[in-house]
């Protein structure tokens, strides 16, 4: 899958972990850690063309944030990986500017950030899946299968 592909997923599925708690979503954390990151950067991206300013004040970020669910800590830790990552720059003041951010880069930032965090098999194995059965739905048995042969899951339980 490429890392456009990757990045939409990660958007996705991060979008509905936030509404999961407990195990089943701690197996999912880069999921959700990079698609927090992500959709942080796409916000930034619209709130600057929207504004049409090359800089976003540090009141509009916090604002833009907390109607998107974007809590502080997850700000601070997404500001400073897109800053680190050359894709946005944050002054004294906390203003950002955006720089040359497009959906594609959006998508490509949020796979890169997922990438870099050291992703589980299972977290590859669910976005391998989701793809999958996005373009042809198969069925359960063809699903734990494909699931059991990328993670070494054996039912329901990992092997090895």
């Amino acid at each position: 899958m490429d890392a456009r592909s990757k990045g939409a997923w990660l958007l996705a599925h991060s979008k509905s972990l936030d509404l999961v708690s407990g195990p089943g979503s701690a197996r999912l954390e880069k999921v959700a850690y990079a698609g927090k990151i992500g959709r942080l950067y796409n916000i930034l991206r619209r709130g600057s063309d929207e504004a049409r300013a090359t800089e976003i004040s540090a009141q509009t970020v916090e604002t833009l944030c907390q109607l998107n669910n974007i809590e502080l800590a997850s700000r601070k830790d997404g500001l400073n990986t897109l800053a680190g990552l050359g894709r946005i720059d944050v002054s004294s003041t906390g203003a950002v500017a955006v720089l040359g951010a497009t959906s594609a880069a959006v998508l490509e930032t949020t796979n890169d950030v997922f990438e870099g965090s050291n992703p589980s098999r299972d977290e590859h194995a669910v976005l391998s899946l989701s793809d999958d059965v996005a373009s042809r739905p198969v069925s359960r048995d063809q699903a734990e299968e494909k699931v059991s042969d990328e993670s070494h899951f054996k039912g329901g339980r990992r092997v090895g």
